[in-house]
Parts: C-alpha cells; sequence; structure tokens
C-alpha cells in the first residue's frame, strides 16, 4: 500500500473513530470492525482497479473523456446548490 493511501486510510479511521464513540460500548466493536473491514476493501478495491485501468489511461483521449465527465458533474453539483440557494431566499 502507499504511502498516499495510508496516510488516507488512517484520516479515515481517524475521523470514523470519531463516530464509533457515539455508540454504546457493547456496539462499537461491531461498528469498528465493519468501518476497518469497509475501508479495506475500499482502497484495495482502488488501487487495484487503478492498476486495472493504467492502459486504458495511457492514451490522453481517456482523460479527456474522463474530464469531461468530472466537469459536467462538478457543474451539475454547482448548478443544484445554486438552485437550492436561490429557493430559499424566494
Amino acid at each position: 500500500m502507499s504511502q498516499r493511501y495510508l496516510s488516507l486510510f488512517c484520516l479515515d479511521l481517524a475521523v470514523l473513530s470519531d463516530i464509533a464513540a457515539t455508540y454504546p460500548a457493547n456496539q462499537r466493536i461491531f461498528f469498528t470492525s465493519g468501518m476497518v473491514s469497509a475501508s479495506l476493501v475500499w482502497y484495495f478495491g482502488l488501487a487495484y482497479g487503478a492498476y486495472l485501468l493504467t492502459p486504458l489511461f495511457q492514451r490522453p483521449l481517456a482523460w479527456q473523456i474522463l474530464d469531461t465527465i468530472i466537469g459536467v458533474i462538478m457543474w451539475g453539483i454547482a448548478g443544484s446548490l445554486i438552485i437550492s440557494l436561490l429557493n430559499g431566499f424566494l
């Protein structure tokens, strides 16, 4: 596991362990074990997916398509936030 993923994993666990503290003592072990296993699956899956997609993203067109999709999603989120803000003022 690279240093970047390890630091994200630790940050993830630090934030979620604060949430675990709000549960009763007998339920914390279940929340914590689920949190750790879900984080491990997520970050290892992310790294393995990046490994599998490496040949695809060696082409500039693939990056352009990905950047376009991300841009459309970001503009959609920004538009929905503006609409909800304007609805709050009206």
